[in-house]
């Protein structure tokens, strides 16, 4: 007959203390059993409302209730709030002052209880279920750090405190069971009754330091991406785990899929609300997916919505003048407020407006209790084109590299119009970051927009008048568009580019490889007059790659008649030495053979 030891070890997994060292991890038995103890939601749970805090000091500060439905605020209260508003089932909690943590009624905004934290311990985050508050501490007072669990019913009594050598992050609850990043390497999931360790994931690819609770069930990851908790888990690495990450279609922009659960500074409102991954996990297939595959990168005053799986961009928003503290993705609709008190209202599906009310308020963050919330009116889908050209347009100079990301989507965006924006950033003289410039260029080439020819021969039409004070731009990179086309009808505009003594030399190469390219009768004279005019020019001693190029092209178009121009061009004294030497290899390897 077993021992009572070894038989609480097969009906109840582990028997160690909660946050034990010795208890076991990725265990199957021990997640189906954490998966059937977390309910979803109830119908009805959510109430609608933004939490928003305003900016100031500890005696300025108040904590706001705004109605979504009525689209108005609902009731202000003084409060020194300094962490997030963490809503749930009736009731709010947040950080308030130095050491407490209050709990208020979320449709009047009245104290229902305050607990006094220890003056050694540090608030790390809270969590809240339909029966329970879960907080977080962290104590460094001793020779060691400790951080500990702690639940507290509805009224603020304590229920059961647990602690564990090292780092615990912020915690996540849903319908009974509280889960809580441990050592970076862990999740925990504890029953939210008796604060039993009911089952442990260790995830071996990477650093763990969220963990969410959504309807759908627990997510949890670090920088790549998100897991979802289920049976699969056991596996601990990202291949054998259900696990997602998102493909926005470019690395120009950093991605942030939750907030760091072990930051004391994220445990508040702070920059990490201003530039982050909006999205909702759900299973599907037996894996994690992205809901409606879609993640919304929020980034200060924009947010592009893309197919999380192709990478392809669905929309983009940008906001008036100032950066949005606080964003989420509710379902149906993406909710915002803004520095300056606007709360808002997006369709998730194609980004039009639903909503916008000014409250004048000036707002340091935001929470918003609003799953599956759809108020507001039907408004026009967002125009891709413009809301992108607007932002890579905006004078703020903080956004280079959202101006980047901006020119990267806007690059897969097809048609004529797109072209356009691209071409009007690549000609810009003033005003736009050179990283800028370079991507639209780069995008302008790849594209290869048959429909876009007639815009380029046109720009090339541009010439230079020092009188007139004009200066093309980009000529280099409407070289290479028109080549990537084989539009044979800007040979007369490139050639008037290459033989123009103002050209930059930086685009003599590009204009030179283009006509080599296309041919015909243009791209012959100008490359021929190209080569005859700056072979002995000791500008090219240090880069004679355009010289060299116009010669290949005179061979590869040309007949007898080049073949001799670019024979004199190695044989004549005064040409440069690199060039003549490049030209007489270039000669012996195109010699018709001798029978």
């Amino acid at each position: 007959m077993p021992s009572l030891f070894v038989l609480a070890l097969l009906v109840g997994g582990c028997a160690e203390a909660t946050f034990s060292a010795h208890n076991r991890d990725n265990n199957v038995e021990d997640i189906k059993r954490a998966m059937a103890a977390s309910e979803g939601p109830k119908p009805g749970t959510t109430g609608h409302l933004a939490f928003l805090v305003t900016a100031g000091g500890p005696a300025d500060k108040s904590l706001v209730g705004f109605d979504l439905f009525a689209q108005k605020v609902a009731w202000t209260e003084k409060a020194d709030v300094r962490s997030r508003v963490v809503a749930g089932k009736g009731l709010i909690v947040h950080r308030q002052g130095a050491s407490d943590l209050v709990g208020r009624d979320p449709q009047s905004g009245r104290v229902q209880f305050t607990v006094t934290l220890g003056g050694a311990e540090k608030f790390v985050g809270a969590a809240l279920d339909d029966e329970r508050v879960y907080y977080v501490v962290q104590d460094s007072g001793g020779a060691q750090r400790t951080s500990s669990l702690v639940a507290v019913d509805r009224t603020g009594h304590q229920l059961w405190r647990f602690p564990a050598a090292g780092s615990l992050g912020a915690p996540a609850a849903r319908g009974g069971v509280v889960a809580v990043p441990h050592a970076y390497q862990n999740i925990t999931f504890v029953d939210g009754k008796t604060g039993k360790e009911l089952a442990r994931v260790r995830a071996t690819d990477e650093q763990v330091t969220f963990v969410r609770a959504l309807p759908e069930g627990f997510f949890y990851g670090g920088a790549k991406g998100v897991y979802l908790f289920d049976e699969k888990s056991a596996g601990g690495t990202k291949k054998e785990s259900s696990y997602v990450e998102a493909n926005l279609g470019s690395d120009q922009v950093r991605t942030f899929y939750y907030w760091d659960g072990y930051q004391l500074a994220q445990s508040d409102y702070s920059a990490f609300d201003r530039n982050r991954l909006l999205w909702r996990g759900e299973p599907r297939g037996g894996t994690a997916a992205f809901h409606d595959d879609a993640a919304i990168l929020h980034s200060y005053r924009y947010m592009f919505a893309f197919d999380a799986k192709g990478g392809k961009l669905r929309w983009a928003y940008a906001h008036p003048r100032t950066d949005l503290v606080a964003a989420d993705d509710v379902g149906p609709s993406v909710v915002f407020a803004s520095v300056d008190g606007d709360v808002g209202v997006l369709d998730a599906h194609n980004g039009s407006v639903r909503m916008t009310v000014k409250t004048g308020l000036k707002l340091s963050g935001a929470t918003f209790d609003a799953d599956g919330f759809t108020g507001g009116k039907d408004g026009e889908p967002t125009d891709v084109v413009q809301t992108l050209n607007s932002i890579i347009w905006d004078h703020d100079a903080r956004f280079t590299a959202v101006k980047v990301f901006a020119v990267d989507a806007l690059g897969d965006v097809p048609g004529k119009d797109a072209s356009a924006a691209l071409l009007k950033v690549v000609l810009a003289d003033k005003d736009m970051p050179a990283t800028v410039q370079k991507k639209a260029g780069e995008e302008l080439v790849a594209r290869k927009d048959k429909d876009a020819a007639p815009l380029f021969v046109d720009a090339l039409k541009v010439r230079y008048d020092f009188l007139e004070d004009r200066h093309p731009h980009g000529v280099e990179i409407l070289a290479r568009a028109v080549s990537s086309l084989d539009a044979k009808e800007a040979a007369p505009e490139l050639a008037a580019h290459l033989l123009d003594a103002a050209t930059p030399q930086g685009s003599l190469k590009d204009l030179a490889a283009a006509l080599a390219g296309l041919g015909g009768p243009a791209a012959i004279k100008a490359l021929r007059e190209f080569l005859l005019t700056y072979r002995a020019d000791p500008n090219f001693i240090a880069d004679p790659n355009s010289l060299n190029i116009a010669a290949e092209g005179l061979l590869k178009l040309g007949g007898p008649e080049e073949r001799r121009t670019v024979t004199y061009v190695a044989e004549e004294k005064r040409t440069l030495q690199p060039v003549a030497t490049y030209v007489k290899k270039m000669l012996a390897d195109t010699a018709p053979k001798k029978r």
